[in-house]
């Protein structure tokens, strides 16, 4: 049974890196008054739900028949069985092809509102790959079996978050309304707070025991949340036994799979990228969808022009420009700007808040790499050669009493012998006398 860190907390089990316990709800609704004063007198579902009613009570109904949530008659009866409920509103999100077709309904089940969220404790800080870690495990087969073919397979794990039970005494919390009466959910929700670390921690749990019955240098596996993805080194038939051998175990721990998202060969769509392995010259080719530059630009308009923008979508725009700097390098000084403007001290009064002159300079060259980079996908070739021919290494530093570099071959460098260096001694005016030496 899983616990949501509201009546109990979740320890730290050592698997994500420890932090001092924080809420992942608005202060506002940590008081036990306001927390009971935002279910209202009347309690009605947002306009979404009303307008696709049908297609939201029918995917209630898939959850019930799959076993993830009881019904009941009124709410007197759910109380009477889980004790003084806390039902939260509910929205519904259709998604259609572009022939106007659905092809998904989901329901959002809004627990920060009806702040649930802002009884959750965490003491975790849940840490997900990025495309580069995937770049990595591929320059590792690579390196270890040249010229060998490398296959990628991405899976996806069917309602992840509901295939976890949440214990008896938080269930109170998973409630809501349909049509048909109340329901009370007996699994994890994707909308409560602490859903992501438990499902992290399982889906750490999978990937570990996974891992250790396979040749790390033979197989190599990450997974995004609920996006696993597997790379395989090696002739067709080992391949095929190794995917195998990992489907049957999942299977064997009840981890659900979507068999119709599987995906597999030398070219992937991972997490909102194109991964391509070129094993006869020894590469790996990541493109970027246009897609993720236009949503770029439209979080830096989003921000506004006013002198304070709210951490939250600061936040939110750091952590989309973290993704695109594990596939194109040079935008990350500028997310490290953005990160340092959250974490810059402010007043009482701008709690919430960062003054756009702490990160004025990188929005603007963001929309630029944005500006110029649309229209067409960004494409990054790393060659495994690249890990180890380096011809020149730069240095620099600099204090409020000068500063100074030097330029020298890798091998010259650890010897303490650079090939050449600049220095320069900054006066009382900020004057400097600077000089330029060969080695």
């Amino acid at each position: 049974m899983s616990l949501l860190g509201i009546e109990e907390p979740i320890l730290p089990s050592g698997v994500f890196p420890e932090v001092e316990a924080t809420g992942v709800g608005p202060e506002a609704f940590r008081d036990a008054a306001k927390f009971a004063a935002a279910q209202g007198e009347g309690f009605v579902n947002y306009s979404s739900f009303k307008e696709h009613v049908s297609l939201a009570e029918a995917e209630l109904e898939r959850e019930y028949l799959a076993g993830y949530l009881n019904w009941y008659d009124s709410k007197k009866k759910m109380d009477y069985a889980h004790g003084k409920t806390w039902p939260s509103k509910v929205a519904v999100i259709v998604k259609l092809d572009k022939d106007g077709n659905i092809t998904k309904v989901r329901l959002v089940h809004d627990l920060r509102r009806s702040g649930v969220n802002a009884k959750v404790l965490l003491c975790e800080r849940l840490v997900l790959p990025r495309i580069g870690d995937v770049l990595e495990d591929l320059l590792d087969l690579l390196a270890a079996h040249p010229g060998a073919d490398i296959e990628l397979t991405v899976a996806d794990f069917k309602d992840a978050f509901k295939q976890l039970k949440v214990g008896p005494k938080e269930r109170k919390y998973l409630c809501g309304k349909g049509r048909r009466g109340w329901f009370c959910y007996k699994t994890v929700l994707f909308g409560v707070g602490s859903g992501p670390l438990l499902w992290g921690r399982t889906a750490a749990a999978i990937m570990r025991s996974t891992s250790s019955m396979l040749a790390v240098d033979r197989v190599r596996l990450e997974c995004f949340v609920d996006d696993p993805l597997i790379a395989v080194v090696g002739m067709p038939a080992f391949r095929q036994k190794q995917i195998l051998k990992i489907v049957i175990w999942w299977s064997a721990l009840n981890a659900s799979i979507s068999w119709g998202k599987v995906s597999h060969g030398t070219t992937v769509d991972w997490i909102g990228a194109q991964i391509q392995v070129l094993s006869r010259v020894a590469a790996v080719v990541i493109r970027l969808p246009e897609k993720k530059l236009v949503q770029l630009t439209s979080q830096i308009d989003d921000l506004g022009n006013r002198g304070l923008v709210k951490s939250e979508d600061l936040r939110s725009l750091a952590g989309l420009g973290g993704w695109i700097g594990s596939i194109i390098p040079q935008v990350r000084p500028f997310i490290r700007q953005l990160w340092a403007g959250l974490a810059a001290p402010r007043s009482p009064n701008h709690q919430g808040l960062v003054y756009r002159r702490q990160i004025r300079s990188a929005l603007m060259w963001l929309r630029a790499f944005a500006q110029n980079a649309k229209g067409t996908p960004l494409t990054r070739i790393v060659y495994l050669a690249d890990r180890t021919a380096v011809s020149i290494t730069i240095e620099a530093d600099a204090s409020p009493w000068g500063g100074s570099d030097y330029v020298g071959h890798p091998d010259r460098i650890f010897s303490c012998t650079p090939s050449a260096w600049t220095s320069a001694a900054l006066g009382a005016r900020g004057r400097g006398n600077y000089g330029v030496h060969s080695g």
